[in-house]
């Protein structure tokens, strides 16, 4: 089952993190959905968050954002945030 969370301009930004940080310990990828521009800001303050959570663990992030239609006829901006490992004498190397 495909984890899908709704961003908001109100959502904070640490329990996104930690949000994305748990759905990726269960599953490959997790799926970001937000509209408008407060609410993207949030979703790439997480994704950055939850990234350096990651990389000290020797996992890469990346994501693929795409345009999707919601229920009430908006635009919304899906952000596919995906894992990969890149193990840890490369992470610790890069720094």
């Amino acid at each position: 089952m495909q984890n899908i969370i709704k961003v908001s301009t109100q959502t904070n930004v640490q329990r996104l993190a930690k949000s994305i940080e748990q759905g990726l310990r269960q599953q490959e990828s997790v799926n970001l959905v937000s509209v408008g521009a407060g609410a993207l800001n949030q979703k790439i303050k997480a994704v950055i968050e939850a990234s350096g959570r990651f990389y000290t663990k020797g996992v890469k992030l990346s994501y693929n954002h795409s345009f999707t239609n919601v229920s009430d006829g908006k635009v919304a901006i899906s952000t596919k945030v995906l894992k990969e490992r890149i193990g840890l004498i490369q992470a610790t190397s890069a720094l």
